[in-house]
């Protein structure tokens, strides 16, 4: 059971994922609102972030290749945890792969730039877990940290 936000224990951030309605997205997602911080998911407007309700997340709607929009996103961030996918609907070179995927996180971090996101940090499949710390009282701050696989990040 996923247990309410709250920052009786510190003062939390505000922190955006994008790409929430993902694996990865969805579950840093959860990890983000247990340790108590505020909650933006950022989502295509064809996403079904209607499964997301119940993190009682702030939506914010994107495209990442439309950068205004992106920007527009990320203001008033803290951090961002980018883990939108790239795939592909057909087969391709995987150097063509390479160059769409890259295209796209370069649009993330200049619309991060652009927005002034302080901190971010992109998950990928073959990524390590990412641990999420709770605020401490009377700081505002958090602190994201990787972790090799199959260790238990303490939130």
């Amino acid at each position: 059971m996923l247990a309410p936000a709250t920052h009786a224990e510190g003062v939390g951030v505000k922190i955006a994922v994008v790409g929430a309605t993902g694996l990865l997205g969805h579950h840093s997602a959860r990890a983000i609102r247990v340790a108590g911080h505020e909650l933006v998911l950022v989502h295509r407007p064809s996403s079904p972030i209607e499964r997301l309700a119940y993190l009682q997340g702030e939506c914010r709607t994107a495209e990442l290749l439309d950068h205004d929009a992106l920007t527009r996103a990320l203001q008033g961030i803290d951090g961002v945890i980018f883990s939108a996918g790239y795939y592909p609907t057909r087969p391709r070179p995987w150097q063509d792969d390479v160059a769409t995927a890259l295209n796209l996180s370069n649009h993330f971090y200049a619309a991060c730039q652009a927005a002034g996101v302080p901190a971010s940090c992109t998950l990928a499949r073959r990524s390590p877990c990412l641990a999420i710390r709770r605020a401490r009282r009377g700081t505002k701050g958090f602190s994201m940290r990787a972790c090799r696989a199959g260790a238990t990040p303490i939130c």
